[in-house]
């Protein structure tokens, strides 16, 4: 495996391979990075890649708070899932979708 000078020291391959895949804050990621961390070769974090073309954003409107966030979903249990990250499920709206960009209309 190849050691690249990175300007603050060298780094293999797997190591940069891994760091695009990290996702932040890290805390809402866990699972995911978890996964990645595990990998123990190129080919791994290729595979776990593909995945992500079937990843899927939640989109969640918390009328509570008056925000609009958007997470990267991949559970099946959608009102835990809300009520661990602080929102109250009779008090939000939310949305599944492929698509992780929201395009809004400004009058």
């Amino acid at each position: 495996m190849t050691n690249v000078n990175t300007g603050g020291g060298y780094i293999n391959e797997l190591s940069r391979a891994k760091s695009n895949l990290i996702k932040t804050p890290l805390k809402f990621h866990e699972e995911w990075n978890a996964k990645v961390n595990a990998c123990e070769s190129i080919e791994e974090l290729e595979n776990l890649d593909e995945r992500l073309t079937e990843r899927k954003y939640l989109f969640v409107l918390d009328f509570t708070s008056g925000d609009c966030f958007r997470y990267d979903y991949c559970t099946e249990d959608l009102e835990n899932f809300l009520t661990e990250n602080g929102h109250k499920v009779d008090d939000c709206e939310w949305m599944l979708t492929k698509n992780g960009k929201v395009e809004t209309i400004h009058n």
